[in-house]
């Protein structure tokens, strides 16, 4: 019977350490990888694509957030979706991943995923990103819509 109070016991410690671990993950670590995705992914193509229709005085990009973990971009034949996903911690870094879905006349292709992390401790960001920033890997996607042979205002 002792057996069965031990493994009973030990449960109700795992159980404990695991509703301590999510309320830490979603007062801290959820908002705080929704802020960094919001300002320093999401507001950056919301930014340039509005500059960009400003200046040129009509709306050649469209940018549309669905959500507050998704949004999307898009010229006359092309968009793209961004859904932030996965949000993990180990050793104090959180991961975050994003992934780029890409739908040119109807033909959807994945690009490669996107992460960011977040150093618990003083809350630094760093970009797996191929072009080293978020405001180049905007700029290089929005020239993907010029470059194309079908692209059109």
């Amino acid at each position: 019977m002792s057996d069965i109070d031990e493994l009973v016991q030990k449960f109700k410690e795992k159980i404990i350490e695991t509703e301590k671990n999510e309320q830490f993950k979603e007062s801290v670590v959820n908002p705080l990888a929704e802020r960094v995705f919001a300002k320093n992914f999401l507001g950056v193509f919301k930014e340039l694509a509005l500059k960009i229709n400003e200046k040129i005085g009509f709306k050649v990009i469209t940018f549309l957030q669905d959500n507050k973990n998704r949004f999307s971009v898009s010229g006359q034949y092309h968009r793209i979706h961004f859904q932030k996903c996965n949000v993990e911690i180990i050793e104090n870094i959180i991961t975050v991943s994003i992934i780029p879905l890409y739908v040119w006349k109807g033909v959807s292709k994945h690009f490669e995923p996107i992460s960011f992390f977040i150093n618990l401790h003083d809350e630094s960001v760093s970009w797996d990103i191929p072009e080293g920033s978020v405001d180049k890997y905007c700029k290089n996607l929005f020239m993907k819509f010029i470059e194309d042979i079908d692209f059109s205002m």
